[in-house]
């Protein structure tokens, strides 16, 4: 974990206006020594940074990333000392939090009261959203002794404990000489609630205006999508391949050696793909693409809003990448609107999502490949191996289950590859309606990039494990 708890001050000279504190599979005590000891930086006080390591890991934190120093240290190991060490502490981090489950009275409610001779006990709840909810109850009696009289009215309509509902004003109408047991007062406050309850936790439909917003053009898409390759090498691809393909991304430093000795075959339908994220060489880049386009490439693959303005400025047709997350029509209108000629739709997209989004630009989606699990600065293998091993073949780490992810840094970033790939060739025909699909070629042989295009031009089997990935599932 990234610790810089200790640098708050700094990062507030520095203009920073908001910390964000990571959580995810964290228990609660550790959430909460975390926000305790950011809090207390920020005041200025002493931090319990001991606590901290107890509950997470000794060896779990690093500031690395803020000073810029990337290696095997920035990696920590949970051990068994971790969970004894955490042991001793948790019980006094449990002060710090409130159970998540208990009910805690943030709701601002208004009451009015009305008891008048005749007629059934009224109550009218209202809170803060515009929500109103009544409830009518007995008809009051004739006081024998102590009438009901305001104060002892709002005493009962205020007892509001577990709930949700805080209680912030109680009006009263209350006809003379008249009486109503507590008991009733309590019932008319517990079934205006509980109707309130009901009224808040329906869902509301948001007012849209579609003209205002602009609907997105459509396009009619292709019968049959075409097929497009994005290799991480030009060995993965053969004269068959690169004839069939109807375009070929490969990464730019691949693409620029594929040109040394001028315009390659088929420059028409190469493709240049830019790094998906650029921490540095951004000038030695657009000489790249400066030598790309005297070599006759014309197609850049973008998959953020610096290659795009990087490509886009040096005269290249601009393909959108699935990094850019797109899952909807606006977000397809608006891609298109920075000059996009066509677009990956996001690795979440299911398939029936992607039909149905209108796109004044040809859309696609990923079809096969390892899918990259995560994206990471600082790469386990370089740091652990070195890059000349994993050039030779240690490309990939083992996980507990004994599965292997391959690592990749051939677009420009360390990627963690999904250990089975997502495979679709046994149904082309649900394919259709696509303008056209993407096969993502890492790990795989010359021989076997043939085989799996030729697999997705005519229909067939996967031999292995492979994943439909997301294509099914209902994500959003």
């Amino acid at each position: 974990d990234m610790s810089i708890i200790g640098r708050a001050g700094e990062l507030r000279e520095l203009g920073v206006s908001a910390l964000k504190i990571e959580g995810r599979m964290k228990r609660p005590e550790y959430v909460a020594a975390a926000v305790t000891a950011c809090r207390k930086a920020l005041a200025g006080e002493p931090v319990d940074l001991e606590t901290l390591q107890s509950v997470f890991s000794r060896s779990g934190f690093t500031d690395g990333y803020f000073e810029g120093r990337l290696g095997a240290e920035m990696f920590g190991i949970r051990q068994k000392e971790d969970v004894t060490a955490a042991a001793g502490v948790l019980g006094g981090l449990e002060t710090l939090y409130t159970d998540p489950r208990k009910q805690v009275q943030k709701v601002e409610a208004d009451f009015r009261f009305t008891m008048k001779a005749g007629e059934p006990a009224r109550l009218v709840v209202t809170d803060g959203d515009g929500n109103i909810s009544e409830a009518a109850g007995e008809i009051p009696q004739a006081a024998v002794n102590r009438p009901t009289d305001p104060e002892r009215a709002a005493a009962s309509l205020s007892k509001t404990g577990g709930t949700p509902y805080h209680v912030r004003s109680v009006s009263c109408e209350i006809g003379e000489g008249l009486m109503l047991p507590a008991s009733a007062v309590n019932a008319l406050r517990r079934e205006a609630l509980g109707k309130l309850d009901g009224l808040r936790g329906k869902t509301r439909a948001i007012p849209f205006d579609r003209a205002r917003a602009g609907a997105p053009r459509g396009h009619a898409p292709a019968p049959l999508p075409a097929l497009r390759v994005r290799a991480y090498s030009a060995r993965q691809l053969s004269p068959e391949l690169l004839e069939g393909a109807e375009l070929v991304t490969l990464p730019v430093p691949e693409l620029v050696k594929l040109c040394e000795n001028g315009a390659p075959a088929y420059a028409d339908k190469l493709c240049a793909g830019l790094p998906r994220i650029l921490f540095s060489g951004g000038e030695a880049l657009e000489k790249q693409l400066s030598l790309l386009r005297e070599r006759g490439i014309r197609h850049a693959a973008v998959g953020n809003p610096g290659a795009v303005k990087i490509a886009g400025a040096a005269g290249f047709m601009l393909h959108g990448e699935p990094f850019f997350n797109a899952m909807n029509s606006y977000a397809a209108e608006t891609l298109a609107g920075w000059g996009l000629c066509d677009l990956l739709l996001s690795f979440e997209a299911t398939l029936d999502m992607a039909k149905r989004i209108q796109s004044p630009v040809p859309l696609g989606l990923t079809a096969y490949g390892r899918l990259p699990l995560m994206t990471v600065r600082n790469c386990p293998v370089k740091s652990f191996v070195g890059c000349a091993r994993c050039k030779k073949g240690e490309n990939f780490l083992t996980d507990r289950r004994g599965e292997i992810l391959y690592t990749s840094c051939a677009y420009g970033c360390s990627e963690i590859l999904n250990p089975v790939p997502l495979f679709m060739g046994d149904r082309l025909p649900e394919l259709r309606g696509l303008d056209f699909v993407e096969l993502r070629f890492s790990t795989e042989s010359p021989e076997e990039c043939g085989k799996l295009f030729e697999t997705y031009r005519s229909g067939g089997e996967f031999h292995g494990k492979f994943t439909r990935g997301l294509l099914y599932k209902t994500v959003l």
